[in-house]
């Protein structure tokens, strides 16, 4: 994770911490401890975090003292304390079966002037429920150990049957509603065929689960422009409904586009808006930012990456200028740091996008208040764009092309 998006995620557990910390208590998904645990009792507490029942992220968080009315203590002097590599190293060398570890990160928590704790987050992951093939220390081989309300499973017991089930029901994916199994069919292109059925449009289904099926139809209902549509060589906009059923419900739903008179189709970017002192609103005089985006791994990212089959050279033409035209994050975290920035210091973002110039043609009869903000968005975007390659210290792979200052 790079260091601003590192400094934000910081900052967000800090909140979780003091807020986790008011509560005065403890739940399956987190756990407070006085100090860092001996090597045999930390890996007990993270295969017991790693497999809540709740299914959802979880915490160690260490230096706050449970039996001394939730005091928090400085770690940073803890002869037991680890780095993250260190505990990845650790859980490494242990006998996992099927050999997956859990995914942690351990960071470092400035909580006061003088007090530093660390908090040893464990992601969520179907790789659970973890478990040892061989004995370690304490701890059993094949023993399935999870936590109850406040209360870690016992070294020398294991969850009890309802636990166990939840766990591996998770696992196969069982416990997925329809939408969340539909995503995970969406990475699988593949595994995607072209119905035979008559429709109103175009019609597929997932071979091994033909049940799911997405359809996208006209929208002639809808004939304006957006500002990407500017970037192609056929500026004309063609909308499109997207439906995504399971058996005949549609579990979701949302807009398409067809780019360069039907050469590539997607679904439409998500719209973000930003407010300054001069753009803060939607009156015409004073219309907000905006701009389209993707967040990596989101169900529109997903789709989006689905449709682009790169079957010959107008569609990967048109695919790479729409991606020039927007913005894609790897998280949400990233677009948060991006935004607050920007609204945090309205003046000098406002100065850098003036010295933007896109190379765009719009045609000559669009109106002026729409002129201005299609190639405002395109601003916006190349800004992002520029800022997120020294945020990531990495090349943006799609940036819109502008002329040189």
């Amino acid at each position: 994770m790079d260091g601003d998006c590192q400094q934000m995620k910081k900052t967000e557990l800090i909140g979780l911490v003091k807020e986790l910390k008011e509560s005065e208590k403890e739940t399956e998904w987190y756990d407070f401890k006085r100090e860092w645990p001996s090597n045999e009792d930390l890996l007990h507490d993270i295969i017991c975090l790693a497999n809540n029942t709740q299914l959802k992220d979880a915490y160690v968080l260490i230096g706050i003292d449970e039996g001394n009315e939730y005091e928090c203590r400085d770690t940073r002097f803890d002869q037991n304390r680890k780095t993250t590599q260190q505990v990845v190293d650790f859980l490494r060398s242990k006998p996992f079966a099927g050999g997956a570890i859990p995914d942690i990160q351990v960071h470092q928590l400035q909580y006061s002037d003088e007090i530093v704790i660390d908090a040893i987050e464990i992601k969520s992951s179907k790789a659970a429920p973890y478990f040892l093939n061989t004995e370690y220390k304490g701890l059993k081989a094949g023993a399935i150990y999870t936590r109850v309300s406040d209360s870690n499973t016992p070294k020398n017991s294991t969850a009890n049957y309802r636990q166990t089930e939840l766990l591996w029901r998770n696992h196969f994916g069982l416990t997925d509603t329809p939408l969340e199994k539909f995503k995970a069919f969406l990475m699988n292109q593949s595994g995607w065929e072209k119905s035979l059925e008559h429709s109103m449009g175009e019609k597929e289904f997932y071979k091994q689960h033909p049940e799911y099926t997405i359809e996208h139809v006209d929208d002639d209902s809808r004939t304006a422009s957006e500002y990407y549509h500017f970037l192609q060589t056929d500026q004309s906009p063609h909308w499109y409904e997207i439906f995504v059923r399971y058996h005949q419900t549609v579990i979701y739903g949302t807009i398409g586009t067809a780019l360069d008179g039907g050469r590539y189709f997607s679904v439409v970017p998500e719209r973000a808006f930003i407010h300054t002192p001069t753009h803060n609103g939607f009156s015409l005089e004073r219309l907000a930012y905006s701009y389209g985006y993707f967040i990596e791994g989101t169900i529109e990212y997903l789709l989006y990456k689905h449709f682009y089959t790169n079957d010959y050279d107008d569609e990967r033409i048109a695919y790479e200028r729409f991606l020039e035209a927007i913005v894609i994050y790897k998280s949400e975290s990233e677009k948060r740091l991006i935004e607050s920035e920007i609204e945090g210091d309205p003046s000098s973002f406002e100065n850098a996008i003036s010295d933007i110039e896109p190379y765009v043609y719009i045609p000559d009869e669009t109106r002026e208040i729409a002129l201005n903000s299609y190639i405002d968005s395109l601003k916006i975007v190349r800004y992002i764009q520029d800022r997120l390659e020294d945020i990531r210290n990495e090349e943006y792979r799609y940036k819109l092309h502008c002329k040189e200052q």
